[in-house]
């Protein structure tokens, strides 16, 4: 079983390599462990340094910039992202194109702000800040999570807002499924191409290593009391991402090496987080 996840790889020689390797290596979970096959990946890619949290850091900057001159931020969060949902509602994966997108913050505009101060090159921009993964569509995770930094709201407000919409089943609880939809576009953001082979097991791992921490009462569901019991604590989905990610990708970087496997040299978690600390902290809340 070990061996059985090379014979996939024939796929490699069609279309993106990384991409191909990613699924394979995410569906071989029944019989590789998460360590296991995340330290096969690293080695065989010879994965380059990156800094985690430096990536969306300055993604996130960007956006602040964006958004401080836009009307967006007039507009309450929970009738934008309502807005957004029945846009999500009229396809079947609930991604949004740009031209529907234009015109449905268009008409929030128009309706709480001012027709005049509608400017479709800064919604476009707005548009493509959320895309993390550069598709041309938004998926439920980029625009619940992404377009709460360009709307009116407190952080308690932003948070409930963003867990209605992630609660797609409308049960008032946040599955393992829905969690993971949630931390993908933040992990796409945080991992580079050129690591891009490790983006469906990173996503995983991450939402479940979330999940498991906000779910206190251990009964397999997020609830919004405990969503905010979790970011009470000072905690934010960026900075957890940022350490789960550093913290695996470093391990089967150290076990590649030891091995004589490839070379990844990534800053080491300790020091990324002290490296990064004064940027994390500015962009956290929004999240």
């Amino acid at each position: 079983k070990v061996r059985a996840a090379p014979v996939h790889l024939s796929a490699l020689a069609m279309g993106n390599a990384q991409v191909a390797a990613g699924n394979c290596f995410y569906h071989a979970g029944s019989c590789l462990a998460f360590e296991k096959r995340t330290e096969y990946a690293v080695s065989m890619f010879d994965i380059d340094c990156w800094d985690v949290k430096k990536r969306i850091v300055s993604q996130i900057k960007a956006q602040r910039a964006l958004a401080e001159k836009l009307p967006l931020k007039k507009i309450p969060i929970k009738e934008a992202l309502a807005k957004m949902q029945e846009l999500a509602k009229k396809e079947p994966n609930s991604h949004i194109m740009k031209p529907d997108f234009r015109i449905a913050m268009a008409d929030l505009i128009r309706q709480h702000v001012n027709a005049n101060e509608i400017n479709f090159d800064d919604l476009d921009a707005t548009f493509d800040a959320v895309d993390y993964d550069s598709s041309g569509a938004l998926s439920r995770g980029e625009w619940s999570v992404g377009l709460c930094i360009f709307f009116k709201g407190t952080v308690e407000e932003k948070d409930r807002a963003c867990f209605e919409v992630l609660d797609a089943d409308g049960n008032a609880s946040v599955d393992k499924a829905e969690m993971a939809e949630y931390v993908r576009p933040i992990v796409n953001a945080m991992v580079p191409p050129d690591a891009a082979v490790l983006k469906p097991m990173l996503c995983d791992h991450v939402a479940q290593t979330i999940f498991d921490k906000m779910d206190y009462d251990d009964d397999h569901k997020i609830t919004i009391e405990e969503w905010n019991r979790w970011r009470s604590n000072r905690n934010n989905v960026v900075d957890q991402t940022a350490d789960v990610i550093s913290t695996t990708v470093y391990a089967a970087w150290s076990k590649s090496k030891s091995r004589g496997g490839g070379g990844l040299s990534l800053t080491p978690p300790a020091n990324q987080a002290r490296d990064a600390a004064p940027a994390t902290a500015k962009a956290a809340p929004a999240q």
